[in-house]
């Protein structure tokens, strides 16, 4: 993937299917995981285009095999400002992004295309997967710099300004929402968020946390 901008965030759905891309052109891509199969096909054609010379540069110089991602969705100028960070649900239908432009949105993932069969050579401009028109929350004062999902499809944002960690919950909250809770306690730019998993039943850390 070549991005007119800095590619500022990352992130892979937990189902393995998608990855989200932030940069610092206010652009929101995701794009398809690169499937096994696909990448067998690729490695193929260049072995069979290559000959025995094709194969010795692949092995002794283990040159990488570059797969162009399937594009699903882009938002060219999702937010007013770069795009600091990136998450997905637990259950990967639902995809959160924050900037400096104080705002988080967040957008569900169409039920229909949430496993989508792999026809990487067909033309997929109609699998736009997200929804185009995202909920956006305010309520920063400052750049938010990351985001997670925690107690199932609640947001947690933190980032500068009076660095309180914001809760929003996207499936009650309506466009233009304050947050549910602001929490307080640090005294400084807050750069990383992140929530517990499911307990094994001997961690006090759990999706709650």
């Amino acid at each position: 993937i070549v991005a007119s901008h800095a590619i500022r965030a990352v992130s892979i759905s937990p189902d393995g299917t998608r990855i989200a891309i932030g940069t610092n052109g206010r652009h929101l891509q995701v794009v398809a995981t690169p499937m096994l199969e696909q990448a067998r096909k690729v490695h193929s054609l260049t072995i069979e285009e290559g000959g025995e010379e094709g194969k010795k540069i692949e092995n002794d110089n283990n040159s990488s095999i570059l797969i162009k991602p399937r594009i699903l969705t882009e938002h060219s100028k999702l937010h007013l400002g770069s795009v600091y960070d990136v998450a997905w649900s637990d259950d990967s239908r639902m995809l959160a992004t924050c900037s400096n432009d104080m705002m988080v949105k967040a957008m569900k993932i169409r039920h229909d295309y949430h496993n989508f069969p792999p026809n990487y050579d067909e033309d997929n401009t109609n699998e736009r997967d997200v929804e185009l028109s995202p909920v956006t929350f305010r309520g920063h004062d400052g750049t938010i710099r990351t985001l997670c999902f925690a107690n199932g499809n609640q947001i947690v944002s933190g980032g500068a300004g009076d660095c309180h960690l914001r809760v929003w919950d996207p499936l009650h909250q309506t466009d233009g929402d304050g947050p549910l809770l602001s929490l307080k306690g640090h005294q400084g730019s807050i750069f990383s968020v992140q929530s517990g998993c499911a307990s094994n039943g001997t961690s006090v850390l759990n999706p709650n946390t």
